[in-house]
């Protein structure tokens, strides 16, 4: 195996210790790994062929810098260009801010938000039909189930990816899904609808009917009218993908019970409708999908808070 190791000079403020903490769940870590010191890992496949990327920081998060490290059977300038793309994507390194905060600050509520995570980014996932395949299969149940049910996928029909003593997991290829019968995921509990739109969503990429790369040049809005035209995708899950797979910064999955119980708490003493987090969400343009994950992610501390005490501090601090 080949090792390569470059670094990635992110946009202040960067608060990776936030990040890591908001992967350290059984839902957050499906196949990233998160070590105690520190380091986030993930196998993913660049140029097409299984590679394991690690990322952790260095420096401090007003002046932050990631370490990435990248092993393969054979790690050329193509391969660490793809991962130096990956890195910069899933955690939106060098994404633009600096337009963020001025922003967030005319919104009291939110600015205090803001503050508790202060240089927190919406982590996507690396590959964008992973992403498209999350978003269904966490359709309407728990994110633990989701959990369960993406695992199970993954273990049974997903490539290994051995670096020295330890085995890393990859998301199943999409040939591999558009060859399965929707009774082989049922025999993984997964409901019969979900395993129909996943089979027949990786059909209509392997077929050329469905275009996924074409995605990436279109719009917000057109990336989720092309979506939505799936059997099995809505509003919400469109909006999702957006954020969580493409990168959107401003969409906000409003129709998300977790984001409207937040929301609501914090501005009306309820849980929110969808119509009420879109119209609040009016004073965050263009940054509803950074406020998005900063709800979300502020949740978890609140778990975190009530088990063991105050959360830990951000590096800002």
């Amino acid at each position: 195996m080949e090792k390569r190791r470059f670094e990635i000079n992110a946009q202040p403020p960067f608060a990776f210790d936030h990040i890591l903490m908001s992967l350290r769940t059984p839902a957050g870590t499906v196949l990233e790994v998160i070590t105690d010191e520190g380091e986030y890992r993930r196998a993913v496949y660049l140029e097409g062929r299984p590679a394991l990327i690690t990322v952790r920081m260095d420096g401090r998060a007003t002046v932050p810098r990631l370490s990435v490290g990248v092993t393969a059977e054979r790690v050329d300038a193509a391969v660490e260009a793809s991962a130096r793309r990956t890195v910069d994507r899933v955690f939106a390194a060098t994404a633009d801010v600096s337009g963020l905060e001025t922003v967030f600050c005319q919104d009291q509520v939110m600015w205090a938000t803001w503050q508790r995570c202060r240089g927190f980014r919406p982590v996507a996932l690396p590959d964008l039909f992973e992403a498209i395949a999350w978003a269904i299969i966490g359709q309407q149940i728990t994110v633990t189930f989701a959990a369960k049910c993406k695992r199970a996928l993954t273990e049974r029909y997903g490539e290994r990816l051995a670096v020295e003593n330890d085995e890393y997991l990859l998301f199943p290829k999409t040939e591999v899904i558009a060859s399965l019968d929707e009774s082989d995921l049922l025999a993984l509990q997964f409901s019969r609808q979900k395993a129909r739109y996943l089979v027949n969503l990786a059909r209509q990429i392997v077929s050329g009917e469905f275009d996924l790369e074409a995605l990436w040049s279109l719009t917000a809005e057109e990336a989720s009218q092309q979506l939505q035209t799936l059997v099995g995708i809505g509003r919400w899950t469109a909006e999702y993908v957006l954020l969580r797979g493409l990168g959107h910064a401003d969409s906000i999955p409003a129709g998300d019970v977790a984001l409207q119980r937040a929301i609501g708490r914090a501005y009306y003493g309820r849980m929110a409708t969808e119509a009420e987090v879109r119209l609040l969400a009016e004073r965050w343009l263009p940054w509803r999908g950074y406020a998005a994950v900063c709800w979300w992610y502020t949740q978890r501390l609140d778990q975190l808070t009530k088990k063991r005490g105050p959360a830990s501090r951000s590096a800002l601090d």
